[in-house]
């Protein structure tokens, strides 16, 4: 008999984000792995403001955050859909 509190079959997901810059605007790019497989993915992007030359990770921290807030949704939208993680989005 198994234990309901332990865990039979753990799961691991990934996260992976590249970040670019262009012209004053960094851009994020997250790739969710699953299971070894590439799932869903997201963007965002934040301006660079001038002010900010001594905290880069400003940007960084703002377009993450758009990126993983989109890949949130583009995950909600395909839950709703009845879609499923392989066939969501292809690959970019």
């Amino acid at each position: 008999m198994t234990n309901p509190g332990t865990m039979t079959n753990p799961r691991t997901w990934t996260a992976e984000i590249l970040f670019t810059d262009d012209r004053g605007t960094t851009h994020a790019h997250v790739a969710l792995h699953t299971n070894g497989a590439r799932g869903f993915e997201g963007a965002g992007s934040a301006l660079s403001d001038p002010g900010d030359v001594l905290v880069p990770l400003r940007g960084d921290t703002l377009a993450a955050e758009r990126a993983l807030l989109d890949l949130a949704q583009r995950m909600r939208v395909a839950r709703e859909e009845g879609s499923s993680f392989a066939a969501a989005w292809p690959e970019r």
